[in-house]
């Protein structure tokens, strides 16, 4: 469902222009789903069920998935560190 369709439109806006607005709207509705899912923090602890595809920040202290601190991406069974 999307976060905008709140969001009404004047019934006077040209047809294309309507048009370009609902586009825009359903452009918005990808990036709200891609920053829910991106993290840009540090964790300090293995993350609890990490997805293939995600990437996390390790600490390299609390938390260290081999190679330090620094940015790590999961495959679906292991995290590998990104240079």
């Amino acid at each position: 469902m999307s976060r905008f369709r709140s969001l009404s439109l004047p019934t006077t806006l040209a047809p294309d222009v309507r048009s370009a607005f609902i586009s825009i709207m359903q452009e918005l509705d990808k990036v709200v789903v891609v920053s829910d899912r991106l993290q840009l923090k540090t964790s300090n602890a293995v993350p609890d069920k990490p997805r293939k595809g995600e990437v996390f920040f390790a600490d390299g202290t609390n938390w260290n998935p081999g190679g330090g601190e620094g940015w790590y991406g999961f495959d679906g069974t292991n995290f590998s560190k990104l240079s």
